[in-house]
């Protein structure tokens, strides 16, 4: 049986300098250790149009072979993985509202989306509530960090040519909404944002696909949640493993 990999809710920390809160644009988003800045895992990713039975075979034998996982944990990790990171990468990557106006609009953080991590703490899953985003949303604010953005979470790539029109979290209490090419796509409480791009050259990296969405990056604090009960679906990539 694969073991439960623990949960831990991220919250605001009183330790947080509001001057260290970023908005990176990234190659692959996906809403890590105290200082957060969320790039996908890149072990194996699924790919554009590729079927579960197709990434599963690629998977399993790479998390078995090169990552040491038995063979439950390694069907466990890839099957939450294709049904998690897959879709969050195609929900979080950028809708270019108009090309003629230069507007990127994207979600920043999701609710109660269950994020897998891998690092020198361990395995583990990681998540933000309503109630958190939206503190991190009002001391993103009271620090005035509207334009601060990134390249790919490099301090030192902070392009000019960029800045925000908008910000805001959705609540159908209060009428605010997702974009129309959004909607169908986020649960209540995503905060979302807006920037207009004016670098021919940032609006070339956009436009080619090299960046892909947005990334936040903070100081949080990590709240033990549970230990997450792997599915017991296992019966398709069962058969996967029984074709290798």
């Amino acid at each position: 049986m694969d073991k439960k990999l623990p949960v831990y809710r991220l919250t605001v920390t009183d330790k947080e300098d509001e001057n260290e809160i970023f908005t990176a644009l990234v190659d692959a988003p996906a809403i890590e250790s105290n200082f957060v800045a969320f790039n996908a895992q890149k072990f194996v990713e699924p790919q554009a149009g590729e079927s579960q039975s197709d990434f599963m075979s690629r998977c399993i034998p790479l998390m078995i072979n090169e990552h040491g996982k038995p063979q439950d944990q390694a069907i466990a990790i890839c099957y939450r993985y294709f049904e998690g990171e897959a879709q969050v990468k195609a929900r979080v990557q950028f809708a270019v509202a108009d090309s003629d106006r230069r507007i990127i609009t994207g979600a920043v953080m999701i609710p109660d989306m269950q994020i897998y991590r891998k690092d020198d703490k361990g395995e583990y899953y990681v998540y933000f509530t309503k109630e958190d985003i939206e503190l991190f949303a009002r001391k993103w604010a009271k620090g005035n960090r509207y334009n601060a953005v990134n390249e790919m979470h490099d301090r030192k790539k902070q392009p000019s040519g960029m800045y925000l029109i908008e910000s805001f979290i959705s609540d159908s209490q209060r009428g605010i909404n997702a974009p129309a090419a959004l909607k169908d796509n986020f649960p209540e409480g995503t905060w979302f944002q807006s920037f207009y791009v004016e670098s021919d050259e940032l609006w070339g990296k956009v436009k080619s696909g090299e960046y892909k969405g947005f990334s936040m990056e903070m100081m949080v604090d990590y709240i033990f949640s549970k230990q997450d009960k792997p599915t017991d679906d296992f019966s398709e990539v069962i058969s996967i493993l029984n074709n290798f």
